[in-house]
């Protein structure tokens, strides 16, 4: 059986296992990180995704992905700024 296609935000889970999405997250130690616990069972968003929501977990892990996207991006913005700031 072959697996379709799953996107969630700004990612997709392609039919060979290999998540497509922004590529400054996808070649960072945040998204390393993330998958790791994801693996490890200690994702809190992945956990609750597959088992108080019931989504599938490919879903769930597009899902965690799309939310430590977000707090990447925060946490690069909020550098950013701290940076300008001390110029």
């Amino acid at each position: 059986m072959t697996m379709k296609r799953v996107t969630s935000g700004d990612f997709t889970l392609v039919s060979d296992g290999t998540v497509i999405g922004p590529k400054d997250y996808i070649e960072s130690e945040w998204y390393e990180r993330r998958i790791a616990r994801i693996e490890a069972g200690t994702d809190a968003v992945f956990n609750y995704a597959t088992q108080n929501e019931g989504q599938d977990p490919v879903r769930a892990i597009l899902v965690s992905l799309q939310t430590h996207y977000a707090e990447f991006c925060g946490w690069r913005r909020t550098q950013a700024m701290v940076r300008g700031s001390e110029r």
